[in-house]
């Protein structure tokens, strides 16, 4: 299988750090249909399945905000993640994935195949359940 290289300046370690975290979530709570829904100010989600925002916790800095005080969580992908809205993300990232690996340790899994080979070539086939997860 052919894979696309890492885009210059992701940050690899952060996404192994996310795979950890996420990886403890009990799949009885996972669910990537769910993202937050009501509180937006604290790096604490209020969902689960919601990677990024889960994530919010493991940065050591303070969290990118808007006017009104919402956690910016586009900026907070692009600095803690080094990752831009594009393919890498929603391979990464994407609420599509609830249809096809709708689980915590299928996340995990998906994030460490990322680090370790890049972005398969056949991503978003795999995403719709038209060929094999390369991650399993």
């Amino acid at each position: 299988m052919k894979h696309l290289k890492h885009p210059r300046g992701v940050k690899l370690q952060n996404i192994l750090k996310a795979a950890d975290l996420i990886e403890t979530i009990p799949q009885d709570v996972f669910d990537m249909d769910s993202i937050r829904t009501g509180q937006k100010k604290t790096p604490k989600c209020d969902s689960v399945g919601c990677i990024i925002g889960c994530c919010t916790e493991l940065t050591p800095n303070s969290l990118p905000r808007y006017n009104n005080g919402d956690i910016d969580f586009t900026q907070f992908v692009e600095t803690f993640f080094g990752i831009y809205e594009s393919e890498n993300w929603t391979y990464l990232f994407s609420i599509c994935w609830q249809y096809t690996d709708n689980t915590p340790t299928g996340s995990a899994a998906r994030m460490r195949y990322y680090v370790a080979n890049g972005l398969p070539e056949n991503w978003e086939k795999q995403m719709r359940r038209k060929e094999p997860l390369s991650y399993k």
